[in-house]
């Protein structure tokens, strides 16, 4: 659970939680985190972590000195309730966080890209209440440029209220974003400091390799990654190497089959 608060005073060191449980045993774990300090007029975001082991939470309920002012009973509608006082003002929309029960994902992509192309992805944080704010990251380095990510509007479903946050991405792809022939693409999904979940992909590099025909002189292209590439012995290459020799050799043949024999 988290408490998104608006027009703070300047400390917060009167504030007291309650945890009602059905039965005090099945309370496991209770940790709260609280901003030591803030400015007036910034917004305070408080959190409260609990784990019940076979039971059902019954309550929590937020006090500043003997007052409170915030009430969540999840069998009760509604089920979040808000009492007024001098300097408080509860953002209902951003409390009470659930967190998506999935990681993020990223589709729409291949495993193979050439220098030039474009790489268009989406990645998509399902189901959270308030919704994941979603970064790209590419090579270890984020992108913040909303050129190449672009930002969607959340989906927002109409039984649970919980929003799904997608972000789109476009880049073009240049020779500085391949790390020996791989670019390792990674998406992060955050809420607030309390949640960060992220996900990776790793495309590779096609290039063009060159390979004879022995039965009718012909050249034909296949395309190999600069991985697949880097995994074969110091004999491969000598073999491409020799293949490029006969093309040449070949084509010289060809522009001069008119006066001598190859």
């Amino acid at each position: 659970m988290i408490i998104k608060l608006h027009n703070w005073i300047y400390f917060l060191t009167s504030i007291m939680l309650i945890i009602k449980d059905l039965t005090v045993s099945g309370l496991g774990m209770v940790h709260v985190t609280i901003p030591n300090a803030i400015q007036s007029g910034r917004n305070a975001i408080m959190t409260c972590e609990y784990e019940l082991e076979n039971d059902d939470l019954y309550s929590v309920k937020w006090y500043k000195g003997k007052r409170e002012f915030f009430r969540y009973t999840p069998k009760e509608i509604p089920s979040i309730k808000i009492f007024k006082l001098p300097g408080i003002r509860v953002d209902v929309d951003s409390s009470n966080a659930k967190f998506p029960e999935e990681n993020p994902m990223i589709d729409d992509i291949k495993q193979y890209y050439s220098i030039g192309e474009n790489l268009e992805a989406n990645c998509t944080s399902n189901s959270s209440i308030p919704p994941a704010k979603l970064e790209w990251w590419i090579n270890d380095m984020p992108i913040y440029n909303s050129e190449y990510a672009i930002q969607y509007d959340t989906i927002v479903d109409p039984v649970t209220n919980r929003e799904t946050s997608i972000l789109g991405l476009r880049l073009p792809l240049t020779n500085e974003h391949f790390y020996r022939g791989r670019v390792k693409l990674q998406c992060v999904a955050k809420i607030y400091d309390i949640y960060e979940k992220d996900v990776t992909k790793y495309i590779e590099e096609f290039y063009p390799q060159i390979l004879a025909n022995s039965d009718n002189g012909g050249v034909h292209f296949s395309f190999i990654s600069d991985r697949d590439a880097a995994g074969k012995s110091d004999s491969s290459t000598t073999t491409v190497h020799r293949l490029t020799l006969i093309l040449i050799f070949s084509v010289a043949c060809y522009e001069i089959a008119k006066m001598f024999s190859c």
